[in-house]
């Protein structure tokens, strides 16, 4: 939950990129899956030229995935897989 709150208050900048990469490598090693972490690990080293958060609409954008990360790690502490991301997290 830290790790969301922490990226939550951070500005679109490098810093929140890699605070989202860790969160993101969290659940994965979290997962234990490997084929799924290289699968992931490869659409974010190929998506991570593309800063979306920095671009027109990017803070209501990054508003948006910052509560859907924070429900995420709710959902994970709380150890509820039935818990669903609201909908307007779903950027």
């Amino acid at each position: 939950m830290e790790l969301a709150l922490e990226l939550r208050a951070e500005v679109p900048n490098n810093r929140a990129q890699t605070l989202d990469a860790d969160f993101h490598g969290m659940i994965i090693r979290g997962a234990g899956d490997e084929v799924i972490a290289s699968l992931l690990s490869a659409i974010r080293r190929r998506g991570q030229d593309y800063r979306i958060f920095e671009m027109a609409h990017g803070h209501e954008l990054k508003e948006i995935s910052d509560e859907a990360h924070v429900q995420i790690a709710r959902a994970i502490a709380e150890r509820d897989p039935s818990r669903r991301v609201s909908s307007r997290c779903s950027t």
